[in-house]
């Protein structure tokens, strides 16, 4: 799915430039657009791509698997729909400053480049430096939702129709409904069914709301505080994390080696790890695959993995762009870390997310999918995750538990 979710973005912005090619990179005008659906769209889709600088507040509510709702404070400079070129590079910082979702806790903060960031406020862990570290949910959300409406304000790829006019916050706006062209749909860019409405602000020609719905999932945004011409510093879009954060540099190379044994890895890594003693049907009872991977400064982390050569279904979460592939291999991984802290899970906004308890000891079930599910929990000092592909969840429990 992330391959499909790079030919989506391809497609956008080779749309997208295609129109900069013939229009001037100055912002556009401030005037009212005329009252015809055509103008309109032309002279959005003018506004987002001259946005080099862009505050707000955006507040979102998903709907389908996972749904919830989420308020994002959020600074860009750079552009999200066209090309950066050297002197003008993407830049984006975003906080979480409310949430009902548990996979982005008020407090979370991404930051991307030059220095990229992932701040997790409830394990207080910081993730800095590595390459794609921005390409955490938060800032996937936010892009998601920003690249949707720009594909259906394509005239190549959606039709539009002027809905009448509407007050949005302190906004005075166009209402647009979009509807997916049959071009947009064999390029499978958006969902079964899907349809959109935006609410282009007169002033600025910029959405300030957005609402995207097919037949299985959805999501309304809105944008407040909007400010378009305030210079946005290097200073702000830094973070620097709290005292007592665990600060990990994701830069630092991770060494993985493979090993025939669990004793060789439990000698290698420093500690004995728990071992399952039920694996659902078909899969080997002995670790096909055993591994030590070193993680500075948290430790070593080691990886069993009883699986089966298959085609696992694939997942495909929403909004976030960052879709999870599918594994070629069905089965069951184990993983074991000993340490006071783990890593920040930064699960997809469309995961289902419940606590529960193995072993007496709090733990946390994640469900990507039917047959996608997660259970991680602390044990001994050693934080253990056990991950599925092509199992569900009940299946992943009665593991969890076999651990002994």
């Amino acid at each position: 799915m992330r391959g499909r979710s790079l030919f989506f973005l391809t497609t956008v912005l080779l749309a997208l430039a295609l129109t900069a090619c013939n229009t001037p990179a100055a912002p556009p005008p401030t005037p009212t657009p005329p009252a015809n659906a055509a103008a309109i769209v032309e002279a959005a889709s003018k506004a987002m791509l001259a946005l080099t600088k862009y505050q707000a507040t955006t507040a979102m509510e998903l709907t389908g698997a996972g749904g919830g709702n989420v308020t994002l404070k959020v600074l860009l400079r750079g552009s999200i729909v066209a090309p950066e070129t050297p002197d003008q590079q993407l830049r984006f910082k975003g906080e979480v400053t409310a949430s009902t979702l548990t996979a982005l806790p008020v407090g979370t903060v991404a930051v991307v480049g030059p220095t990229n960031m992932i701040y997790d406020p409830v394990q207080k862990v910081a993730i800095q430096g590595a390459t794609g570290v921005g390409g955490s949910e938060l800032y996937n959300l936010f892009l998601g939702s920003q690249v949707r409406v720009a594909t259906l304000l394509q005239p190549v790829l959606a039709s539009a129709t002027l809905a009448g006019e509407e007050t949005v916050g302190a906004y005075q706006t166009w209402k647009l409904t979009l509807a997916p062209k049959p071009e947009a749909a064999a390029a499978s860019l958006l969902g079964d069914g899907a349809q959109g409405t935006a609410w282009i602000d007169k002033a600025t020609n910029l959405p300030v709301k957005f609402n995207y719905q097919d037949k299985d999932v959805g999501i309304t945004w809105t944008a407040s505080n909007v400010d378009i011409t305030t210079a946005i510093t290097d200073e702000q879009l830094t973070f620097t994390p709290p005292a007592g954060t665990q600060v990990v540099d994701g830069a630092a190379p991770n060494q993985t080696v493979a090993v025939a044994t669990v004793e060789e890895a439990s000698t290698k890594a420093g500690f004995k790890p728990l071992l399952p003693s039920y694996l659902p049907a078909g899969l080997p009872t002995s670790a096909s695959k055993i591994a030590v991977r070193t993680v500075p400064p948290l430790g070593n982390i080691i990886e069993l993995s009883y699986g089966v050569q298959s085609a696992a279904p694939a997942s495909t979460p929403f909004p976030g762009m960052d879709n999870l592939n599918p594994l070629v291999t069905k089965g069951i991984a184990v993983q074991a870390l000993k340490g006071t802290v783990n890593l920040p899970t930064n699960w997809p906004t469309s995961a289902v997310i419940t606590d529960a308890k193995v072993h007496g000891q709090p733990s946390v079930e994640v469900v990507l999918s039917e047959n996608q599910a997660i259970i991680t929990w602390q044990e001994g000092g050693v934080f253990y995750t056990v991950r599925s592909n092509g199992f569900n969840i009940a299946e992943v429990r009665k593991v969890a538990e076999s651990l002994k």
